[in-house]
């Protein structure tokens, strides 16, 4: 299939080296200042008008995608998109009646629900039995968008993986901001599943360090996510003895995370030969209820 990239900034230059390692066939980058490079257009107009492009991947940022995923749709065009998709939740769902109605695949870039230690936890949260209780720790410093907050540039990771992993739609949403310039770049996001287990994930793009720590804690054990350690996947299971919990078993797995971008570009050519993507629109669906939900306290 022939592929045309919309962004070519810091993550659409790292989307064009994966692209370039697939079987599909890069055509047109778009940005605003061309280069030497025959691929640069400065038109969109040249990749929507272009027949010959069957898929679009968009790359700019998040106020722009519902125009241009809106415009790539009713061209004809797949759209693989980063997150979130869009700012408000009425504009995702018009996007996914697009969508449905040209017959093409919207797929947006939730990272994390193909990573293969969320794949791994997935299976296994049986494990640790009725999960009571669920933290995430994301941390980083940067980057940093004049239109965006910390909870769209890194918060969805979690989001969408806590979605992914408990198959579950939330509830009772709240912030807590802690850093704030013109949006937040630190502070809590708080809310509850369907079944009652409370979610708070910690997000920051003001740390000095890179942090990924994803924790569910149940009534028979504790598995954790933890990127920055080998291995990076933990499970203890214990029962409760005269008020305290014993540790009867111990299970620990390292998965590598560096080619999350393959997995997801694989994924998103699978969904297109099978024509169902139902279940990214549904994770792109709940994130985008959880940021529309910004109550804050």
């Amino acid at each position: 299939m022939v592929c045309a990239l919309i962004g070519y900034g810091y993550w659409g230059k790292i989307i064009e080296k994966y692209i370039m390692k697939s079987n599909l066939i890069l055509k047109y980058i778009f940005c605003r200042k061309i280069s030497n490079n025959e691929k640069m257009v400065s038109d969109l107009e040249i990749i929507m008008k272009d027949q010959a492009v069957d898929i679009v991947f968009v790359c700019t940022p998040i106020d722009t995608h519902y125009e241009i995923c809106k415009t790539a749709l009713l061209s004809g065009k797949h759209v693989f998109c980063e997150k979130p998709t869009t700012k408000r939740m009425y504009e995702l769902e018009e996007l996914i009646e697009i969508a449905n109605r040209m017959k093409k695949i919207l797929y947006s870039d939730y990272i994390y629900t193909v990573s293969p230690s969320v794949k791994y936890m997935k299976e296994n949260i049986h494990c640790i039995g009725r999960v009571r209780f669920i933290q995430g720790c994301i941390e980083q410093f940067g980057n940093f968008y004049p239109n965006d907050n910390v909870y769209e540039v890194i918060g969805v990771h979690f989001m969408s993986a806590i979605t992914f992993i408990m198959d579950m739609f939330s509830k009772n949403t709240c912030y807590k901001h802690f850093f704030k310039t013109k949006n937040p770049l630190s502070g809590i996001v708080e809310y509850s599943l369907m079944d009652g287990c409370n979610v708070v994930i910690f997000c920051s793009l003001v740390s000095s360090e890179k942090i990924r720590r994803l924790c569910f804690f149940g009534d028979k054990g504790i598995l954790e996510f933890n990127m920055n350690t080998k291995p990076n996947i933990r499970i203890k299971k214990y029962d409760i003895c005269n008020h305290t919990l014993c540790v009867n078993e111990e299970i620990h797995k390292n998965f590598d995370e560096k080619n999350g971008l393959k997995y997801a570009i694989s994924k998103f050519i699978d969904v297109i030969e099978k024509k169902d993507n139902t279940e990214n629109m549904n994770i792109a669906q709940e994130v985008m209820r959880i940021l529309d939900q910004n109550e804050t306290v």
